[in-house]
């Protein structure tokens, strides 16, 4: 659901499907008269799931659904207002505002494309396309007997999960071999926040664009993290080379570039093993099967509904993946990636 897009100024809560974040049984509040006439109406328009029946068609955002009007005049009673190509159902989604009258689960519209053709459309009985009930985020699996993991905080000096020991990187290494999933503290590794124009001189320095990763000659991980914005992970042995170097490169740009150290700002939780992508399953809507976040790829999502980059960097062959997020919040997401790991057997390297 995109604000902006998917609704505009118009748009209610009832009819964004978002009554469930509406609570009329609450004394009265600002705005409270309005939501109890809103909840009463029936007419409006609705923000629905549609599937084009042709799934490898993929209507334009914008294209008009339409219906028969008066002699051979069309009546508009829609538009599709989000439309994508799923490589998970590999099949065609969209998300339209549709006028209640033809809004119910099943009913078949039909779209204007642009090009004047028509196609048709079946209304969906939720919003979300993949896992509308969440089963992917409920997994049961077949450890007969899940490790309980403790969940103390590390003992390391300053590191963001443990604010009060030294700063100190730990090793990704450790635990059983054939650990199914290990989590690791590396809030001690050196960062550094990178921006400048994304096609810059800086960025053919750093050598990777938006959502990808490299490794630079001495070690380093640089990760596009966004559009023109890159961070930099590095031995903290070598965190003063490295950070001579970023200055050097953005200092000689010609172009507007700055770096920040986030080293203290910033934690950093490290997974590895080969259940990791499944635990992420559980607390983040991102599909990290191989074929669509394969090693070596970059994003910024919710993770346990906390703002997090998500670096997948395999190792020695076993899924690892790097998780970024600011310093106040480390904990937490330690915290509830160890309760989420316990059915998988999780271990706590510290």
């Amino acid at each position: 659901l995109i604000i902006g897009q998917d609704t505009d100024g118009l748009t209610r809560a009832y009819s964004a499907g978002l009554d469930w974040a509406v609570k009329l049984d609450k004394a009265d509040f600002a705005g409270k008269p309005e939501l109890v006439w809103q909840h009463a109406e029936t007419g409006g328009m609705r923000l629905v799931g549609l599937q084009p029946v042709d799934g490898t068609i993929v209507p334009p955002e914008a294209s008009q659904i339409v219906r028969p009007g008066r002699g051979k005049t069309l009546e508009i009673v829609g538009r599709i207002t989000s439309s994508r190509m799923s490589p998970t159902l590999n099949r065609s989604i969209c998300l339209g505002q549709l006028d209640a009258s033809v809004a119910a689960a099943g009913t078949v519209v039909t779209v204007r494309l642009p090009d004047g053709r028509d196609i048709t459309a079946k209304v969906t009985d939720q919003l979300a396309h993949v896992d509308p009930s969440g089963d992917r985020q409920q997994l049961v699996t077949d450890v007969a007997e899940p490790i309980t993991a403790a969940i103390e905080p590390p003992e390391r000096a300053r590191s963001a999960i443990a604010p009060d020991s030294a700063v100190a990187a730990v090793p990704a290494t450790g635990g059983a071999p054939d650990a199914p999933v290990c989590i690791y503290d590396q809030s001690g590794l050196a960062k550094f926040g990178v921006r400048a124009a994304p096609d810059g001189s800086v960025a053919r320095a750093l050598g990777t664009g938006f959502a990808r990763t490299t490794r630079a000659a001495d070690g380093s991980l640089v990760v596009g993290s966004g559009p023109g914005e890159w961070l930099v992970l590095a031995d903290p042995a070598t965190a003063s080379d490295v950070r001579t170097w970023l200055e050097s490169a953005t200092g000689s740009a010609g172009e507007f570039a700055s770096v920040v150290d986030l080293t203290h700002g910033r934690a950093l939780i490290r997974l590895a093993g080969a259940r990791c992508g499944d635990l992420l399953a559980k607390v983040c809507g991102i599909d990290f099967s191989d074929d669509l976040t394969p090693s070596g790829s970059a994003l910024r999502t919710s993770v346990a509904r906390l703002v997090t980059d998500i670096v997948r960097d395999d190792q020695d062959g076993v899924p690892g993946y790097l998780l970024h997020c600011e310093r106040s919040s480390g904990r937490y997401l330690f915290e509830a990636l160890v309760d989420a790991g316990t059915e998988f057997g999780i271990e706590s390297l510290r």
